[in-house]
């Protein structure tokens, strides 16, 4: 894949690309997008989305969302769903950082004020909820598809685990994470667990890639 620029906040798409090179790997080109925001700014996907391959982008804030809508107007490859990943499908409280000078684009968002970084104020909503393994079913995602990228602010295990791993068994993923860190440790397991190895970090997230 021809890189000309980043669009990730620490280069995690060129990061991903080059995993992904390397691997010699069969995958079928799609790019699984959890917390998407809005779908460019410090974006995992848009390089890929670029390059032609289909994108399916969750995202529970509905503005952003709906920019995720707009930017790709006309594009049918790519899928938004205005929700957030949880164990069941139904509805959520979802907490929403309201501090602009802070955080422009509400990234510090969560599923709990917990997982809402640095202090911000939050402000709390409704949102839609569905296991990942729903979407990928509901939107036929193959089961050897590129790449899963997962940005949920402290609900990046969570997510993981309604992913169906040993069902749909993505390339490489992409998780928010400090690679050694303790505090990931779970994160770690699971995905050793499904037969995936660590290849790579940048300064939030740890880039594994699938070995069996």
């Amino acid at each position: 894949m021809q890189i000309d620029a980043s669009f990730s906040q620490f280069n995690e798409d060129v990061v991903i690309a080059s995993v992904l090179g390397a691997s010699g790997h069969d995958y079928a080109p799609y790019f699984i997008d959890v917390g998407a925001n809005d779908g460019k700014s410090w974006s995992n996907s848009w390089l890929f989305g670029q390059k032609g391959w289909n994108l399916l982008l969750v995202e529970p804030i509905a503005k952003f969302a709906q920019h995720c809508r707009d930017i790709y107007a006309g594009k049918p490859g790519v899928i938004v769903e205005e929700k957030a990943i949880a164990p069941v499908a139904g509805m959520a409280e979802f907490f929403v950082t309201d501090e602009p000078d802070r955080d422009l684009l509400q990234m510090g968002s969560s599923l709990s004020p917990e997982g809402v970084p640095f202090g911000l104020r939050s402000v709390k909503i409704n949102v839609e909820t569905a296991p990942l393994s729903d979407l990928l079913r509901k939107h036929d995602v193959p089961k050897n598809y590129g790449v899963l990228s997962v940005d949920a602010e402290g609900h990046d295990l969570a997510v993981l685990e309604t992913a169906a791993l040993d069902l749909w068994r993505p390339s490489v993923v992409c998780v928010e994470m400090a690679y050694g860190n303790p505090a990931y440790a779970a994160l770690d397991q699971l995905l050793t667990g499904h037969g995936y190895r660590y290849a790579a970090s940048t300064p939030s997230n740890a880039v594994y890639l699938r070995t069996s």
